[in-house]
């Protein structure tokens, strides 16, 4: 995730959380895209990080919604794709 796409979820956010605090426990960011060292993407691994989840997850009322942030020139990676295939 780049700056912007940061920027942009986190406007997304707080207009949500502000629009409809009632949603605040149930839209939530998948921190997946962190750099860190071999070691440390071992232990990420070995806790159930998965390469390619979208940026939030959305739960009410039994359902569940996943989205994906993307700036004008964002692109899906590889595995984000191959991750959204296998989820449909």
């Amino acid at each position: 995730m780049n700056k912007e796409e940061d920027i942009l979820l986190s406007k997304c956010i707080i207009w949500a959380r502000n629009t409809y605090p009632q949603t605040y426990k149930c839209l939530f960011h998948i921190e997946n895209e962190r750099k860190c060292n071999p070691i440390q993407a071992g232990i990420r691994k070995a806790k159930g990080v998965v390469s390619g989840v979208p940026d939030i997850c959305f739960v009410w009322n039994g359902n569940t919604y996943w989205a994906e942030f993307k700036s004008e020139k964002g692109t899906l990676t590889k595995k984000k794709k191959e991750l959204h295939q296998l989820w449909s």
